[in-house]
């Protein structure tokens, strides 16, 4: 049953908040959720009208997001918001308010994910801040990605297997087969903590163990697929069961396993949270989790105005258009959208151009990792059907070629690169080979047009996200407090909203002189 707030208020509840300072993040918050936040909101959270009253939703909405800004637990939340007056100053509760027990917070929490609310209250905040003055008619934003650092640990090959054998069991259990399946196995020591008691220096030990390890695991894979109806929760554990046991393991002829060298390519690193991926910003900064795509708009571009989540190894702009989308849906498309090296897509900049947003995005340079003349120093004529090199010397090719968008590569004749002087620095082959990307021309155009002061000057306003990236790490988007996919996306939303908060009751406080309106 839908509980709602005590609104009765006592002399005490007016002199105890005098005490906290009126530009904290409590009053902050207090001030935003006085205007914007109703139980009504989350009335379809709670489908029957008996029983005892829940705890009203709005509290513990509230108590979620007091968690992110300042790292607390499910426990520490439950005695800060029985013990903190500032916490009950936050959650709209008086001073005699018993506070939020941790198992309600946790099933308010799963109610909230399953119906959407942190989408449509981060929506409430861009609505907020339109009505605050901090979006202007020029509709710009920028978009930018950062890695967050996953809530389960990174396991090795041998416990990836171990751990996904346990729960292929436990979830058999549930189904009253685990006894079947468990009689394929001949290891007996999977429930037993710790690593099974080898000698881990001794190279052929640990190669045995792989083998049975191995062995167990495509033993119990095939038990479970011939059972005649598998579970759906049981079959997917032994879909994971199999990937963990083979990602990392090759095979000879005669039925010998052994680690391959490298990393498989989309390789799952935990079976506790299996949608965590091994994820790469740059060559030296790295996470194993997810990684979050952010876009921020507004006045200063200060606001957050889309949050997506996908695993770690997922390319910077894989979100892009689907953000873009769910702006659309919600009727504040941007018409500019700025973002770095990784956001410069041709196609799919013409498709967004269609739909009336232009993405300003840096292209990439055009390199010769070997140190000669890159394919930037070749002059293209589109029209003319010639490419010509830094030495004169010209290639012709049929210019509708280009108008097909399919790459293709020119070549030099070796008779006129053997003759040439420039060939030290041009190449080390007996010609020279020039590829002609799908987008070649619109690529060209673009790196000359990024050279010129205006792009220079509008391009520079991209920087600008690096500081509100930074805000939401420092608040609780760093490091996953759940697992999955769509949890830690939920994460992300609440950071969002507390950041979006801030800004627009500081921009309530410039225009009433300082004082937040509430």
């Amino acid at each position: 049953m839908l509980g709602r707030r005590n609104r009765q208020m006592t002399f005490d509840d007016i002199t105890w908040r005098q005490r906290i300072p009126k530009d904290s993040y409590w009053w902050r918050l207090h001030d935003w959720a006085v205007q914007h936040l109703d139980e009504s909101m989350f009335a379809a959270l709670f489908h029957t009208h008996t029983g005892r009253p829940s705890v009203s939703p709005v509290h513990t909405f509230l108590a979620l997001l007091i968690q992110m800004e300042k790292g607390y637990s499910d426990r520490e939340m439950e005695q800060e918001s029985r013990f903190d007056d500032r916490v009950k100053l936050a959650l709209l509760a008086g001073r005699d308010f018993e506070g939020i027990d941790a198992v309600t917070l946790c099933d308010h929490r799963r109610r909230f994910l399953q119906h959407g609310i942190a989408h449509a209250l981060l929506e409430r905040t861009l609505t907020s801040a339109r009505q605050a003055g901090l979006f202007s008619a020029e509709r710009s934003q920028i978009v930018d990605s950062f890695l967050v650092h996953g809530g389960a640990a990174v396991q090795d090959t041998y416990t990836l297997i171990r751990k996904a054998v346990v729960r292929v069991l436990a979830v058999a259990r549930m189904h009253e087969l685990d006894a079947t399946l468990a009689g394929v196995l001949k290891r007996t020591d999977y429930t037993q903590p710790g690593k099974p008691k080898i000698d881990w220096d001794d190279p052929e030990a640990r190669r045995r163990l792989l083998q049975e390890l191995v062995d167990d695991a495509l033993a119990l894979v095939q038990a479970a697929r011939a059972l005649s109806k598998l579970p759906e929760d049981l079959r997917a554990m032994v879909d994971l069961l199999e990937r963990v046991a083979t990602q990392d393991i090759e095979r000879d002829p005669d039925g010998t396993v052994r680690l391959k060298q490298g990393v498989a390519k989309d390789r799952v690193v935990s079976v506790v949270d299996p949608e965590m991926r091994h994820g790469h910003k740059t060559a030296s900064k790295r996470a194993d989790g997810y990684k979050a795509h952010v876009m921020t708009g507004g006045e200063g571009h200060r606001l957050v105005t889309a949050v997506e989540v996908t695993p770690a190894n997922a390319p910077d702009d894989a979100k892009l258009e689907a953000m873009l989308e769910d702006q659309e849906q919600h009727g504040h498309r941007p018409e500019e959208v700025l973002g770095d090296q990784a956001y410069f897509d041709v196609a799919r900049a013409q498709r967004q151009a269609e739909k009336g947003t232009e993405i300003v995005a840096k292209a990439p340079p055009a390199v010769n990792r070997e140190g000669y003349f890159s394919k930037q120093a070749f002059e293209l004529e589109a029209e003319a059907g010639r490419l010509t090199c830094p030495a004169g010397q010209t290639v012709r090719f049929d210019p509708a070629r280009l108008a097909e968008h399919r790459e293709f590569v020119l070549t030099f004749s070796p008779e006129l690169c053997a003759a040439c002087p420039l060939k030290p620095r041009c190449t080390p082959s007996a010609s020279r080979h020039v590829s002609i990307h799908p987008y070649e021309l619109e690529l060209r155009q673009a790196r000359e047009h990024q050279k010129t002061p205006a792009f220079r000057e509008r391009y520079r306003l991209r920087a600008r996200i690096e500081r509100i990236v930074h805000l939401l790490q420092a608040h609780g988007a760093r490091k996953a407090r759940y697992w999955g996919r769509i949890k830690v996306r939920f994460q992300l939303m609440l950071a969002a909203i507390n950041h979006n908060i801030k800004e627009v009751t500081a921009a309530w406080r410039l225009l009433a002189g300082g004082v937040c309106p509430g």
